[in-house]
């Protein structure tokens, strides 16, 4: 069911920019790696065995020439800003996008004016688990910051659907891995768990600790295949670990939809939004429904919410 919400549009387009040959300033550059083009600062990027590296500063990314898809990653190892200008990966190797894990630096991860990116991790490894994120932050002490939104002076028009591998979350952790400090800004993000993962938050038996939605359209989804054995929370911690969720709010001109089997928001403070629950409990099929509007919400205007 589509519902059309109308409000107050208050900021103006602005499309990123890519770096021409002729426009280059001093290690800047606009070219291809792999399956992917690439604009930012040349000595901060590299390429090989399938995985686009980078290493600090600001980058925008989007598919190569003649390609619509790739199995390649990206990962980030130092203080950076990503644009996402329209990827679309479905891993073979690990994350999609994976941020060091233990990552005392800060990343934003920012969603360009009418792009559409889709990420998926690496489905499983091993013994048929070990499934990797999406978006991959693991550790449960990391110091550093994930902040997913859209540039500045944007609509907030980008969007992400984000898909977890087996015993991940779609943006956090990995395989029994947890999570700590990812922040949501704005523009539209879909996160689909793996089995046992938080749709955003830790993995299976991984917290997820410190996760803001402050701004955007999310919408999260863990999976319900194996009741009675699973506890994992929609946004918040992985298997297991539900209880131990914390210090995750929601804040801000957000709307926010969930869905799940158990404990839809772990560790949650509920300040301000528009939230959607849609809890199956021990019912695979009906739902208990609920909706909450906290405070006052102002949104883009003519959203369409995926319910």
């Amino acid at each position: 069911m589509i519902f059309g919400i109308l409000a107050e549009q208050t900021k103006a387009l602005e499309q990123p920019t890519q770096i021409s040959a002729s426009a280059q300033t001093q290690d800047q550059i606009s070219a291809s790696y792999g399956d992917f083009a690439v604009t930012g600062d040349a000595s901060t990027v590299s390429f090989a065995d399938s995985v686009l590296t980078i290493s600090g500063g600001e980058h925008s990314v989007s598919m190569g020439e003649g390609k619509s898809s790739t199995n390649q990653a990206i990962k980030i190892v130092g203080a950076t800003t990503l644009t996402l200008a329209g990827i679309n990966i479905e891993s073979t190797n690990g994350a999609a996008i994976e941020i060091a894990p233990n990552a005392s630096f800060d990343v934003s991860i920012l969603l360009a004016d009418g792009s559409e990116n889709e990420l998926v991790g690496q489905s499983e490894a091993g013994d048929g688990w070990n499934g990797s994120a999406a978006i991959q932050k693991n550790g449960a002490d990391s110091t550093g910051t994930l902040v997913i939104g859209v540039p500045n002076n944007s609509l907030g028009t980008g969007s992400l659907v984000a898909t977890g591998g087996k015993g991940a979350a779609g943006i956090g952790g990995g395989y029994e891995a947890g999570t700590r400090n990812i922040t949501f800004t704005g523009g539209s993000v879909k996160a689909y768990a793996g089995r046992y993962g938080a749709a955003i938050g830790g993995g299976s038996s991984g917290t997820g600790i410190g996760i803001k939605l402050l701004g955007g359209i999310i919408t999260a989804e863990s999976l319900f295949d194996d009741y009675p054995n699973m506890y994992q929370n929609t946004i918040g911690s992985g298997n297991q670990e539900s209880f131990n969720a914390a210090d995750n709010m929601l804040d801000g001109d957000v709307v926010l939809i969930a869905s799940g089997p158990s404990a839809v928001l772990g560790g949650f403070s509920l300040n301000r939004g528009i939230y959607f629950e849609f809890n199956y409990g021990m019912n695979p099929f009906v739902p208990f429904t609920y909706s909450y509007v906290f405070e006052n919400v102002t949104i883009s205007e003519n959203v369409e919410l995926p319910l």
